[in-house]
């Protein structure tokens, strides 16, 4: 059962409008994630013979799947909140599994399409956004998907950034809003995106503020520092020197005796008495231009020549020491961990960036996903 007197609560809401229907008692700790570029979920329990739980027929009213949505605080600080999508019910100990996902999840079941439309083939379905920088292409993006009929959101946007950019999106395609949007920002120059949810300042309602980077996502002041023994608790390193290469071919356009093909050698590794070893790359095989192809092997040999790690850590919600709490920490925030001591990672001070966030094991922990780095050789 939720603990009283603890920071986390559960809400449901009305995910057109955002009103707040209900504070839901839990089993456990709420599982929750959320990351950069991605939907993210939540899932709690809850016991029906609870009495603070609604009665039944009340109850499966509110949680009518897409109709509500589900959302996780920890105090003040939303830090998921979305459409429900499943509930699973268990007989043996009278329980509620209720799944949802964050605002991004309802996009990846919306078209991109215009407000009005006499066919899908017909050119009035063709979404023409722009002009304008990319940052503001995917509010345009998310923008159109709410102005259809009975398709509006609490959304909150960020100001217009002025640009160049236009977009066609061809009606008869039925491409989905969620994945034009992350199509969008994986392109050169391209946004990260984020729906971080939040209660109004009258505690009724709660909106999602669209968080666009330019184009990172990162917050304004300086990154927050997480001491290891304090409010850092676990850091785990994982190291991946499976694709180091030597020596690096890129196939070009072509076959057999007529193959384009791309080649760069990094003497570095060998030179230091590493063995030597080769990569190919298949991905450019359109390619015509021996120039193109050479500056592609040289990249990948730069970029392959060092092994990539990977950390993970588990922070407190609140260290109660004055280190930095929850409340505010959201993905794309960089994050400086000092580690004094730790049993395998030397000592120093080390910038990381949080690229997603999840419940941890208890109400008092949290776990970050964090971006990979190309390590020391």
């Amino acid at each position: 059962m939720s603990d009283a007197g603890s920071p986390w609560s559960v809400w449901i809401a009305h995910t057109r409008t955002g009103r707040l229907v209900a504070e839901l008692p839990t089993i456990g700790t709420p599982k929750w994630t959320c990351a950069v570029n991605a939907a993210g979920s939540v899932e709690v329990v809850v016991a029906l013979g609870d009495p603070g739980v609604p009665k039944r027929d009340a109850l499966r009213a509110m949680l009518a799947p897409v109709r509500f949505c589900l959302a996780v605080a920890y105090g003040q600080h939303l830090v998921q909140a979305g459409p429900i999508w499943t509930h699973r019910y268990t007989d043996t100990n009278a329980t509620l599994t209720i799944g949802a996902s964050g605002l991004w999840g309802l996009f990846e079941r919306r078209l991109v399409l215009p407000p009005h439309y006499s066919a899908i083939t017909d050119p009035s379905a063709d979404l023409r956004i722009g002009p304008a920088s990319l940052h503001s292409l995917a509010r345009a993006l998310v923008e159109a998907g709410e102005s259809r009929p009975r398709a509006d959101l609490p959304v909150v946007y960020p100001p217009e950034i002025a640009g160049t950019n236009s977009r066609i999106y061809r009606g008869f395609d039925l491409r989905p809003l969620g994945d034009a949007l992350r199509s969008l920002g994986s392109e050169d120059g391209g946004s990260e995106v984020e729906f971080r949810p939040r209660f109004t300042e009258d505690r009724e309602r709660l909106e999602w503020v669209m968080r666009i980077g330019a184009p990172l996502l990162a917050q304004s002041g300086a990154p927050r520092v997480y001491d290891y023994g304090a409010g850092l608790v676990a850091v785990d390193a994982d190291t991946d020197g499976s694709n180091l290469a030597s020596a690096v071919f890129v196939r070009g356009n072509g076959m057999e005796r007529g193959l384009l093909t791309g080649h760069a050698v990094n003497a570095e590794l060998v030179d230091a008495g590493y063995p030597l070893t080769e990569v190919v790359i298949g991905d450019h095989t359109s390619v015509t231009e021996q120039s193109t192809l050479d500056s592609y092997a040289r990249a990948y040999a730069a970029m392959l020549s060092r092994p990539t790690e990977l950390w993970s850590a588990v922070v407190r919600t609140d260290p109660g020491d004055g280190g930095p709490t929850l409340a505010g920490l959201a993905p794309g925030d960089f994050v400086v961990f000092g580690l004094d001591r730790h049993p395998w990672l030397p000592d120093g001070h080390y910038e990381q960036r949080v690229l997603g966030m999840e419940s941890g094991e208890d109400t008092e922990h949290v776990s970050l996903t964090l971006q990979r780095e190309l390590a020391e050789v």
